[in-house]
């Protein structure tokens, strides 16, 4: 089995927001299944990351104070 990944931290410090154009220069390039993440705050910054190329987005750091943060970010991306 072939299988390639590669996952892109792609926190931007200045606007405490992913860098949604670097995730959408690299899908133009590569084909490979692409993971996301880095301040990862809303539904919003999810579906944007998504709509950029993205196969998966990662969330962390807001998962230690809400460990049912991932669940209500997937319910509201369910619901548009």
């Amino acid at each position: 089995m072939n299988l390639l990944g590669i996952h892109f931290n792609v926190r931007n410090d200045e606007t405490m927001k992913p860098d949604f154009k670097f995730i959408e220069n690299i899908r133009k390039k590569y084909p490979f299944f692409l993971l996301a993440s880095g301040y990862v705050r809303s539904a919003e910054d999810a579906e944007k990351l998504f709509e950029a190329g993205a196969d998966m987005v990662g969330i962390a750091d807001p998962t230690r104070d809400d460990p049912e943060y991932i669940a209500k970010i997937a319910g509201q991306i369910r619901k548009r």
